[in-house]
Protein backbone atom coordinates (compact mmCIF):
# COMPACT_ATOMS: atom_id res chain seq x y z
CA UNK A 1 0.00 0.00 0.00
CA UNK A 2 3.17 2.41 0.45
CA UNK A 3 4.16 1.73 -2.72
CA UNK A 4 0.94 2.64 -4.63
CA UNK A 5 0.29 5.51 -2.28
CA UNK A 6 4.33 6.69 -2.58
CA UNK A 7 4.21 6.21 -6.64
CA UNK A 8 0.67 8.11 -7.07
CA UNK A 9 2.24 11.00 -5.37
CA UNK A 10 5.21 10.63 -7.33
CA UNK A 11 3.42 10.58 -10.38
CA UNK A 12 1.22 13.45 -9.60
CA UNK A 13 4.03 15.83 -8.41
CA UNK A 14 5.67 15.07 -11.75
CA UNK A 15 2.23 16.24 -14.09
CA UNK A 16 1.70 18.97 -11.75
CA UNK A 17 5.94 20.01 -12.18
CA UNK A 18 5.22 19.66 -15.89
CA UNK A 19 2.19 22.09 -15.90
CA UNK A 20 3.80 24.65 -13.92
CA UNK A 21 7.01 24.46 -15.90
CA UNK A 22 5.29 25.02 -19.38
CA UNK A 23 1.71 26.47 -18.79
CA UNK A 24 -0.30 25.20 -21.42
CA UNK A 25 -3.62 26.61 -19.68
CA UNK A 26 -2.24 30.30 -19.31
CA UNK A 27 -1.85 32.50 -21.79
CA UNK A 28 0.87 34.10 -20.57
CA UNK A 29 3.40 32.70 -18.43
CA UNK A 30 3.46 32.67 -14.66
CA UNK A 31 7.03 32.99 -13.53
CA UNK A 32 6.03 32.15 -9.86
CA UNK A 33 4.98 28.97 -10.86
CA UNK A 34 8.12 28.33 -13.20
CA UNK A 35 9.50 28.79 -9.31
CA UNK A 36 7.65 26.09 -7.48
CA UNK A 37 7.63 23.47 -10.80
CA UNK A 38 11.67 22.93 -10.05
CA UNK A 39 11.13 21.63 -6.60
CA UNK A 40 8.08 19.61 -7.76
CA UNK A 41 10.11 18.12 -10.51
CA UNK A 42 12.92 16.85 -8.22
CA UNK A 43 10.73 15.65 -5.37
CA UNK A 44 8.50 13.66 -7.69
CA UNK A 45 11.35 12.12 -9.55
CA UNK A 46 13.19 10.78 -6.11
CA UNK A 47 9.67 9.19 -4.99
CA UNK A 48 8.98 7.87 -8.36
CA UNK A 49 12.91 5.97 -8.87
CA UNK A 50 12.61 4.90 -5.18
CA UNK A 51 9.76 2.74 -6.35
CA UNK A 52 11.22 1.28 -9.33
CA UNK A 53 13.60 -2.01 -8.60
CA UNK A 54 13.49 -3.51 -12.36
CA UNK A 55 16.78 -3.35 -13.64
CA UNK A 56 15.24 -3.12 -17.08
CA UNK A 57 13.43 0.04 -16.16
CA UNK A 58 16.09 1.35 -14.77
CA UNK A 59 17.78 0.78 -18.44
CA UNK A 60 14.95 2.80 -20.03
CA UNK A 61 15.61 5.52 -17.34
CA UNK A 62 18.69 5.69 -18.30
CA UNK A 63 18.28 6.35 -21.88
CA UNK A 64 15.53 9.05 -21.22
CA UNK A 65 17.76 10.89 -18.94
CA UNK A 66 20.24 10.52 -21.66
CA UNK A 67 17.69 12.51 -23.87
CA UNK A 68 16.54 14.49 -20.91
CA UNK A 69 20.32 16.20 -21.31
CA UNK A 70 20.64 16.47 -24.53
CA UNK A 71 17.38 18.27 -25.10
CA UNK A 72 18.18 20.39 -22.42
CA UNK A 73 21.53 22.01 -23.58
CA UNK A 74 19.96 22.48 -26.80
CA UNK A 75 17.33 24.70 -24.96
CA UNK A 76 19.94 26.18 -22.84
CA UNK A 77 22.08 27.50 -26.64
CA UNK A 78 18.21 29.15 -27.39
CA UNK A 79 17.17 31.76 -26.31
CA UNK A 80 13.51 31.39 -26.38
CA UNK A 81 14.15 27.82 -24.98
CA UNK A 82 16.65 28.49 -22.12
CA UNK A 83 13.99 28.73 -19.07
CA UNK A 84 13.27 25.31 -19.73
CA UNK A 85 16.54 24.72 -19.91
CA UNK A 86 17.71 24.03 -16.05
CA UNK A 87 14.49 22.05 -15.33
CA UNK A 88 15.09 19.84 -17.66
CA UNK A 89 18.57 19.84 -16.83
CA UNK A 90 18.75 19.13 -13.29
CA UNK A 91 16.15 16.35 -13.59
CA UNK A 92 17.86 14.28 -16.33
CA UNK A 93 20.99 14.85 -14.15
CA UNK A 94 19.45 13.12 -11.36
CA UNK A 95 18.12 10.35 -13.10
CA UNK A 96 21.13 9.93 -14.66
CA UNK A 97 23.66 9.91 -12.31
CA UNK A 98 21.27 7.33 -9.71
CA UNK A 99 20.38 5.37 -12.80
CA UNK A 100 23.82 5.24 -15.22
CA UNK A 101 25.81 1.70 -15.04
CA UNK A 102 28.78 3.64 -16.18
CA UNK A 103 29.89 5.76 -12.83
CA UNK A 104 33.34 6.83 -14.19
CA UNK A 105 31.94 8.22 -17.41
CA UNK A 106 29.93 9.53 -15.58
CA UNK A 107 31.68 11.26 -12.63
CA UNK A 108 33.81 12.95 -15.70
CA UNK A 109 31.23 14.46 -17.54
CA UNK A 110 29.87 15.67 -14.00
CA UNK A 111 33.16 17.22 -13.34
CA UNK A 112 33.61 19.06 -17.31
CA UNK A 113 30.05 20.24 -16.69
CA UNK A 114 30.35 22.06 -13.70
CA UNK A 115 34.35 23.03 -14.43
CA UNK A 116 32.53 24.66 -17.68
CA UNK A 117 29.68 26.45 -15.45
CA UNK A 118 31.92 27.79 -13.25
CA UNK A 119 34.54 29.86 -16.16
CA UNK A 120 31.61 30.50 -17.79
CA UNK A 121 30.27 32.58 -14.41
CA UNK A 122 34.31 33.39 -13.58
CA UNK A 123 36.11 33.70 -16.78
CA UNK A 124 39.14 34.54 -16.08
CA UNK A 125 40.40 36.81 -18.57
CA UNK A 126 37.31 38.99 -18.73
CA UNK A 127 38.05 39.32 -14.93
CA UNK A 128 41.72 41.29 -15.79
CA UNK A 129 40.73 42.86 -19.21
CA UNK A 130 37.14 44.25 -18.19
CA UNK A 131 35.82 46.53 -15.79
CA UNK A 132 32.34 44.39 -15.11
CA UNK A 133 33.04 41.26 -16.17
CA UNK A 134 30.19 39.55 -13.84
CA UNK A 135 27.64 42.30 -15.08
CA UNK A 136 24.68 41.54 -17.42
CA UNK A 137 26.54 42.10 -20.16
CA UNK A 138 28.47 39.09 -19.49
CA UNK A 139 26.94 36.68 -22.13
CA UNK A 140 28.74 33.46 -20.96
CA UNK A 141 26.92 34.33 -17.59
CA UNK A 142 22.71 33.00 -18.72
CA UNK A 143 25.19 29.66 -18.96
CA UNK A 144 26.92 29.52 -15.54
CA UNK A 145 23.75 28.18 -13.23
CA UNK A 146 22.54 25.00 -14.96
CA UNK A 147 25.79 23.94 -16.30
CA UNK A 148 27.36 24.02 -12.96
CA UNK A 149 23.53 22.14 -11.18
CA UNK A 150 24.01 19.44 -13.82
CA UNK A 151 27.45 18.79 -13.70
CA UNK A 152 27.20 19.02 -9.39
CA UNK A 153 24.08 16.45 -9.78
CA UNK A 154 26.05 13.95 -11.96
CA UNK A 155 29.41 14.14 -10.08
CA UNK A 156 27.67 13.70 -6.45
CA UNK A 157 25.64 10.79 -6.69
CA UNK A 158 28.40 8.79 -9.47
CA UNK A 159 31.39 9.39 -7.65
CA UNK A 160 33.19 6.88 -5.88
CA UNK A 161 34.96 9.54 -3.47
CA UNK A 162 32.21 10.67 -0.82
CA UNK A 163 35.00 12.46 0.99
CA UNK A 164 35.94 14.36 -1.94
CA UNK A 165 32.74 15.47 -3.00
CA UNK A 166 32.05 16.86 0.74
CA UNK A 167 34.48 18.70 0.47
CA UNK A 168 34.16 20.26 -3.03
CA UNK A 169 30.77 20.93 -1.74
CA UNK A 170 32.02 22.45 1.31
CA UNK A 171 34.13 24.30 -0.51
CA UNK A 172 31.34 25.90 -2.46
CA UNK A 173 29.48 26.73 0.42
CA UNK A 174 32.41 28.57 1.91
CA UNK A 175 33.57 30.59 -1.18
CA UNK A 176 29.65 31.69 -1.94
CA UNK A 177 29.19 32.91 1.37
CA UNK A 178 33.04 34.85 1.04
CA UNK A 179 31.29 36.36 -1.91
CA UNK A 180 28.21 37.10 -0.68
CA UNK A 181 29.53 39.24 1.85
CA UNK A 182 32.23 40.66 0.82
CA UNK A 183 32.37 44.60 0.32
CA UNK A 184 34.49 44.93 -1.99
CA UNK A 185 32.87 44.16 -5.61
CA UNK A 186 28.98 44.21 -6.26
CA UNK A 187 29.71 41.86 -8.84
CA UNK A 188 30.42 39.11 -7.04
CA UNK A 189 27.21 38.92 -5.21
CA UNK A 190 25.39 36.96 -8.09
CA UNK A 191 27.86 34.72 -9.01
CA UNK A 192 28.40 34.31 -4.86
CA UNK A 193 24.72 33.22 -4.88
CA UNK A 194 24.92 30.84 -7.63
CA UNK A 195 28.38 29.10 -6.44
CA UNK A 196 26.50 28.92 -2.67
CA UNK A 197 23.40 27.28 -4.57
CA UNK A 198 25.35 24.84 -5.97
CA UNK A 199 27.47 23.77 -2.83
CA UNK A 200 24.28 23.30 -1.13
CA UNK A 201 22.77 20.91 -3.88
CA UNK A 202 25.90 19.03 -3.86
CA UNK A 203 26.13 18.79 0.06
CA UNK A 204 22.51 17.82 0.60
CA UNK A 205 23.00 15.36 -2.66
CA UNK A 206 25.65 13.24 -1.23
CA UNK A 207 24.60 13.55 2.65
CA UNK A 208 21.69 11.27 1.30
CA UNK A 209 23.24 9.13 -1.09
Amino acid sequence: MKFSRLSFSGLVLFVVGWVFLFQPLFQSPIILLRGFAFPCLIVSVLMLISCIDSPLVFRFIFGMSIVGITAGLVCLFLPTQRTYSIHLLAVSALTLGISTPFRRITTALGAILSATGLVFLLPLPLLIYQSEPLARSNQLRPFALPLILTGFFLFSLSSSRKILVERLALGGIASGLIFLCQPFWEGFYQAGFQILLSGLVGFITISHR
